[in-house]
């Protein structure tokens, strides 16, 4: 046998590793399977080019193009910002906005049957992530009896994750999984269906995140009234989701204690106050706090137009932070307290770090991927653009390794399946 012929044989693996990648995404700080598994994928396309495999990376698409501009952005900020290790930093951990994107044009072309398996992979990861949390919080409760376990980031905490950013993969698995169903990709008995919706919105509920919340309930509330075609059917479902809500809403849990938080009269204060002194600050008010100090910083460098030399803007907002009298850790307990905090906001993150460029290329990959959604009538793509488009603005997802291999990998993915009609 030709030693080309030999080499083709295990690339023919390729085409089952993404489903894999897609299930340990939830996964990726308990373990980090998914980027080892992206670039075995990367290595073994460049294999099958080598073998004389048929790999056709195509004209690069306009959305391709802008997920190489928002990593242009990064290389611009460590050119006129090198000295700053947080740019280098940036580079290394934004690499994923570079190479995903490309692997998956390259892939989906070669493989356009296993998108759909990625999706079912992700589905069935988060599934069994949400089982995995929730058998470790039982365990605790029957050894504590302390019912903190099941919420918030005692829940996620299980598999090492942030809850905010575990709820994102919960919301999103949701929302493929009703969607999928509904076009026929996703064949599944209906009760089956029901018991993934009702678990996936439950590990929602306890992860406790405020913005994801709302948006799942908003979504179910859409879904049921244009899913459901028995009208008896329609408004008994509604009801009982709207009895179960009200239930959770008018009892003492660790949910409504979230919401409870959102002290909106202390405004004005953030707004003006400059001592924060051991200021018991709540989840909105530091976020508030971030913004204004933001804003700050490029109002006093005037600075709007080109931001604040990329993640470097971190050393000129701890001085500020000092400057406040913000917490500033502990040296004996490793604490850096309120240090390095990012924006807690996507938008205001790119604005800070570039500027109106920053900001406006950000909303531009939002804008193009929601009309491609739009005109290719692909609902899994308009779906997960609204769900990043609302939790970006209380996170900044892609300051994170988590956050970026989510959006990439399903924002373009989706993308890639409209203009390849899969």
């Amino acid at each position: 046998m030709d030693q080309y012929e030999q080499l083709k044989q295990p690339l023919a693996l390729n085409r089952h590793l993404l489903p894999v990648m897609c299930a340990a995404l939830p996964w990726v700080d308990y373990l980090p399977l998914s980027t080892w598994l992206l670039f075995v994928m990367g290595s073994l396309l460049l294999a099958g080019r080598i073998a004389g495999q048929s790999f056709r990376a195509g004209k690069p698409d306009f959305l391709l193009l802008l997920f190489l501009a928002f990593y242009g952005l990064q290389l611009l900020g460590f050119a006129f910002r090198s000295e700053a290790a947080q740019n280098l930093f940036s580079l290394e951990q934004k690499a994923a906005l570079l190479f995903v994107p490309l692997l998956l044009s390259g892939y989906l072309r070669q493989f356009p049957e296993s998108w759909i398996t990625g999706v079912r992979g992700f589905i069935a990861g988060n599934l069994a992530a949400g089982s995995y949390c929730l058998a470790v919080a039982i365990a605790r409760y029957l050894s504590t009896g302390h019912s903190g376990v099941f919420f918030y980031h005692a829940y996620s905490g299980a598999i090492g994750a942030n809850a905010i950013y575990l709820s994102l993969h919960a919301a999103l698995a949701l929302g493929l999984a009703l969607l999928y169903f509904r076009n026929g990709r996703l064949r599944l008995p209906v009760y089956l269906m029901v018991l993934i919706t009702a678990f996936l919105f439950g590990n929602i509920l306890l992860l406790s995140s405020r913005m994801i919340i709302a948006f799942s309930v908003l979504f179910l509330v859409w879904y049921l009234r244009t899913a459901l075609r028995s009208r008896a059917v329609r408004i008994t479902t509604l009801t009982m989701t709207g009895l179960g809500l009200a239930a959770l809403l008018f009892t003492s849990n660790p949910v409504v204690q979230r919401y409870e938080q959102l002290r909106l009269t202390s405004a004005k204060e953030i707004l003006t106050r400059t001592d924060f002194t051991n200021y018991p600050f709540n989840g909105m008010e530091i976020r508030l706090l971030l913004w204004r100090m933001g804003a700050e910083l490029l109002s006093a460098r005037e600075a709007w137009l080109q931001g604040a030399g990329g993640r470097a803007y971190h050393q000129a907002l701890n001085e500020k932070m000092k400057a406040y009298h913000l917490f500033e850790g502990n040296d004996a307990t490793g604490d850096t307290g309120y240090l390095n905090y990012n924006m807690h906001n996507q938008y205001a993150e790119n604005l800070v770090q570039y500027g109106v460029a920053g900001l406006a290329l950000l909303l531009l990959l939002l804008g193009a991927a929601f009309r491609t959604g739009l005109t290719r009538g692909n609902a899994p793509l308009v779906y997960g653009i609204c769900l990043f488009s609302i939790a970006f603005l209380t996170e900044s997802v892609l300051e994170t390794q988590q956050g970026i291999l989510l959006f990439t990998t399903f924002i373009y993915g989706e993308w890639k399946r409209s203009k390849l009609a899969m």
